[in-house]
Parts: structure tokens; sequence; C-alpha cells
């Protein structure tokens, strides 16, 4: 929840300060390619903490994108240079986690490419209406920020007001346009493990639990493995049962692929599995402090150690509260 207010804040904020995409000197998506016909997108580093990996993947006769996030402006970025960057139709968009609030972009992308077929670890009608929900959620705090930024450049002298009033009246026009986008509509594909073809390149799309309890893995031969969140260095758990997470990690020790992609994070080698494996592990048995203890000698890095511990804290923290 709190990802998605976070995530919610800082699009406001690029609604009102960015005029135009066409301007933006810089992206807000950074494209690394990992083959000629293959990338792995990263956040701008002022979000990189609120919007997940992508990875855009082609072939022959038609390509896809695996992974989806809430940042509607980012969204729109990405559409357009994704279609600066290929040449085929994109055909597939797969959601690697049960997530309505990361899956709201995905209505940008069906009105974009209205042949594309949208794939998702949950065929359940009833989560279509939950994206619908969280959406107009996101939006209505959209409007109330932007309510809020009218009142205060009020205040502001006439030249100001008027360099500001411009930029208001895009992001108004933005948020009527996203208010008016089409249902989102899920392709049906039943939940095992399912093939797709991209044209001399295949795709194997794997049913899993993991981050979110229904979960993609996607293996991808010229890439590797892309997991999203179940997959992430540093597991972005809120439960201490893992033990079917954990499950998926050690399903994949004997994965002969070159990397692994996760949600946050650089992509790592698959021998590196064991780290996310241990952390995960480490939540189940012993105190906090246990825990901090393990997690520290398997996150070299500072900051990971240091991001590491807060997760750890803030678990048991909820369970101390929820015992009470």
């Amino acid at each position: 929840m709190w990802a998605f207010i976070n995530t919610c804040k800082a699009t406001a904020l690029y609604l009102i300060f960015s005029i135009s995409f066409a301007a933006q000197a810089n992206s807000l998506n950074h494209f690394h390619a990992v083959s000629d016909k293959t990338w792995f997108i990263t956040a701008a580093n002022k979000v990189k903490t609120l919007q997940p990996n992508q990875t855009l993947v082609t072939g022959e006769r038609c390509a896809m994108l695996v992974g989806t996030h809430a940042d509607l402006v980012a969204t729109t970025q990405l559409i357009a240079e994704i279609k600066q960057r290929i040449n085929t139709p994109l055909c597939y968009l797969v959601s690697l986690h049960h997530d309505a609030t990361q899956d709201v972009s995905v209505a940008l992308f069906q009105r974009a490419f209205p042949r594309l077929k949208w794939i998702a670890p949950s065929s359940d009608t009833s989560y279509l209406e939950d994206i619908q929900h969280a959406l107009t959620r996101q939006l209505d705090l959209f409007e109330q920020s932007l309510t809020l930024s009218t009142a205060r450049i009020e205040k502001l002298d006439e030249t100001q007001k008027l360099h500001w009033q411009k930029r208001l009246n895009i992001a108004n026009a933005r948020l009527q346009d996203w208010r008016s986008l089409p249902k989102v509509e899920l392709s049906t594909l039943t939940l095992s493990s399912q093939m797709l073809q991209l044209g001399n390149l295949q795709i194997k799309l794997q049913p899993v639990k993991g981050y979110s309890g229904q979960d993609f893995l996607v293996f991808v031969g010229n890439v590797g493995l892309i997991g999203g969140h179940t997959l992430d260095p540093i597991p972005l758990i809120t439960t201490q049962e893992n033990q079917a997470w954990r499950n998926t990690l050690a399903a994949q020790s004997s994965f002969a692929g070159k990397w692994i992609y996760p949600g946050y994070g650089k992509p790592y080698q698959p021998e590196q599995l064991r780290i996310p494996k241990t952390f995960l592990w480490a939540l189940t048995h012993g105190s906090a402090e246990q825990a901090i203890e393990i997690t520290n000698k398997l996150y070299t890095d500072p900051t990971q150690q240091k991001t590491a511990r807060w997760h750890v804290e803030r678990l048991f923290k909820k369970m101390s509260l929820n015992k009470n």
C-alpha cells in the first residue's frame, strides 16, 4: 500500500512539473541492451525504488514486454520509446505478479497497441475490477494534488502564475485523458506452463508462488530468467510465511542461463539465488536480531545491508503488533 501511495505522489509531481514528454531532456526509462534485440529497462534514479524493472524482448515476428508498474507518466513515455525502438508489433504484455495497483498501466498499453495480448498470473474477473478501482483511486489522488497546486499558484505573481498555469493545464489534460481509458481486457491462458513464439525465439511462462502468491517466471532463450520481485536480491516480503516462495527459488537452482532479472536492482548470476532464499529463511528462524546478523553476512554492500535490516525490522514490528 505504501508503495502505491508513494508512486501516486511521484507521478503527481511529474504531472505538474513535466511540460511535455517530447521536451524532457532525460528519459524516465533507461534502456540497457542485453542483446541486439533485448533491453532491460530501469527507472530514472529519482524513482528507482518506486518503479520496477521491465524487459523488452523482440523476435522476428513480434515483441514482448515483461513487467508493469503504476507510473502512468513513465509508461506513456515508454510506449513512445518502444514504438521508436522496434519494427515488429508488440504482441504480448506480461504481468509478473497479482498486483492490481501495478497493473493500472495495462490500459495505456492496450489503447496504444490494439492487438496486444495481456497475460497475467490471475485470470479472475474480479481482478479486472480491482485494477479499475486502483486506477480510479490513483487518478483521484492526482486530482487532489492538482487542486492543491492550483490553489497555491493563485498566490503567485502574474508572471509566475502564467508559467505554472501552462503546466497545470497540460497535467489536467493528461488526467482527463487517463480518466477516459477503456477497461482492461485479459487474454485467457490456463495456469500451466505456456510457450509463446516471437519468431525464431521461444518464451516459456511458468506460474509459481512468489512475491504475490500468484506469479510468473519468464524464461527467455537469449536473455535468461525474468522474475520481477519474486527474484529480488532483497525480497519485498510482508509476512513471515514464505515456504512456497523459498521452494520457488530452490527449484531454479539448476537454471543454466546466464542472468537473473529481478524487479529491483541489477541483473545477477544464477548461483546468487541462494541470497534471497537465505534471506527468506532467516525471517522464519529466530529473532529479528538473529535475522539481521545473517543478512549482514549475506549482503556486503552497506546500502543493501541497510535495506535488508529495514525489511527485517519492519516485518518483526508488524508481527509484534499483530500479536498484541
